[in-house]
């Protein structure tokens, strides 16, 4: 059994040159050593993993940490407020939690993260813990008007802006504000605020057995969905079908800030199909190096050792985030049906 003590470990990364597109990460070390490190980078684009670890490999550990969304759009700030102001009304009406235990920033730029802390839910430790925080999103999301709720942020080394350091492109502060704030106030009155540093005094989180009831609702809910994906990922131990959304992550490499995500997906579908981790190195290499941006070889080996070291599959919720899910022309998918 795993307590939430236990994981006590993050990851921690930071840009290096914004400019350059320079960031570097995969530094871990205890959480109560993160300030070090923001204080080292003049609190400037630094960043810390939304889970605690209890052992320094995140792909075997079990995951500790609070519920979290982040909205985000680049051209405009209201369809961010408008969401996320139903979120927070959906939060206090299926999840019977009140505004005063929710914690509300602003991001430094144009989005707002709105985190629920675990004891609110009595979360324990769990391996799955990010794929059940994105069955609750998804569902969440689906009442959302603008759809800014970004739905790639639940992989189990997700990192998010420290709170009150500063945002490398706009030099403004993440900051916590209000639900009132939130509703209230225009754009340029929350960057004016942002400006500098801000400390507000919040409710310490009360345990909520209705909210912890949802919980376990929803993880129940992913661990169905988890037993349908994996009758869907395999046959007779061996993957014989590449699906769509494989097919077009090869044929177009990775998104833009999903690299890893893609890297790590893709290693596990070629592992699946039964290759070696040497063939699948040689098919990874040559895929890597028609990509955009690159990843640097020696963390491509990582990661793809990482993988096969690991019993984790990326099945079809993980390839939605990378890649472009054909469901009518998916073998895997139209099984279900």
């Amino acid at each position: 059994m795993c307590l939430a003590e236990d994981c006590y470990l993050i990851e921690a990364g930071y840009w290096i040159d914004k400019a350059r597109n320079v960031f570097t990460r995969n530094i871990v070390l205890p959480a109560k050593l993160i300030n070090k490190v923001v204080r080292e980078r003049g609190n400037q684009g630094v960043f810390a993993t939304a889970y605690r670890y209890n052992t320094d490999n995140p792909d075997e550990s079990f995951l500790y940490g609070d519920m979290y969304f982040d909205f985000d759009n680049k051209d405009d700030f209201e369809p961010v407020r408008a969401d996320a102001i139903t979120v927070m009304a959906y939060l206090k009406t299926v999840f019977k939690i009140e505004s005063e235990q929710i914690r509300i920033y602003f991001s430094g730029n144009k989005g707002v993260h709105i985190i629920i802390p675990a004891s609110i839910f009595g979360i324990a430790p769990d391996k799955e813990l990010n794929g059940i925080f994105r069955t609750i999103a998804e569902n969440v999301q689906s009442f959302t008007r603008h759809k800014t709720m970004d739905m790639r942020i639940y992989d189990n080394k997700r990192l998010f802006r420290i709170p009150n350091s500063i945002h490398e492109s706009t030099g403004l502060y993440k900051i916590p504000i209000t639900l009132q704030e939130l509703r209230d106030l225009q754009h340029e009155d929350i960057k004016a605020t942002a400006q500098n540093p801000r400390v507000m005094d919040v409710k310490s989180p009360v345990y909520n057995h209705f909210a912890h009831s949802q919980y376990v609702r929803y993880k129940e809910k992913h661990a169905e969905e988890a037993i349908k994906r994996n009758e869907n990922i395999t046959h007779n131990g061996t993957l014989k079908y590449m699906p769509p959304c494989v097919r077009h992550l090869v044929e177009n490499g990775a998104q833009s800030g999903n690299r890893n995500n893609s890297l790590a997906a893709l290693t596990s579908f070629y592992k699946n199909t039964g290759l070696s981790l040497d063939e699948t190195m040689e098919t990874l290499t040559e895929w890597n190096d028609n990509n955009v941006q690159p990843i640097k070889h020696s963390e491509l080996r990582a990661t793809a050792r990482s993988v096969y070291k690991g019993k984790s599959s990326y099945g079809c919720t993980s390839m939605k985030v990378v890649s472009v899910c054909d469901f009518d022309n998916c073998k895997l998918m139209n099984k279900r049906r």
